[in-house]
């Protein structure tokens, strides 16, 4: 496999990702749940890491909710959508949210602690 072509934005993508999938979990153990080193998942975000390994993303990718592939088209901040799901901030969903109607923001808040609560 050649080298890629990894972005300082697509890094920075998956520096909040592996953040927002730590959530507030210490550091160490985040790392423990992921099979890597604490020094990995901090340089990780950040974004001291400037290729990251292909092993490396494989084991984050059950634990930020992106597959394999997705964290490398990330990082390379590729445009092809077939590849990576939309990335989205907060700053983003949260005006939408507000629309909904309360029953589908309630199933949204949901799914948010269930997710918080693992």
């Amino acid at each position: 496999m050649g080298r890629t072509l990894y972005t300082y934005s697509g890094l920075a993508k998956l520096g909040q990702i592996v953040r927002t999938a730590r959530g507030r979990k210490s550091v160490r153990s985040f790392a423990r749940k992921t099979g890597l080193s604490h020094a990995t998942i901090t340089r990780l975000e950040n974004e001291e890491v400037k290729e990251p390994e292909i092993a490396t993303l494989q084991k984050l990718a059950p634990h930020v909710g992106y597959n394999k592939e997705e964290l490398i088209a990330i990082c390379e901040d590729s445009p092809r959508k077939s590849e990576v799901r939309i990335y989205r901030l907060a700053e983003e969903v949260l005006p939408i949210i507000e629309q909904l109607p309360n029953i589908e923001a309630a199933k949204i808040a949901q799914a948010i602690i269930a997710r918080l609560v693992e």
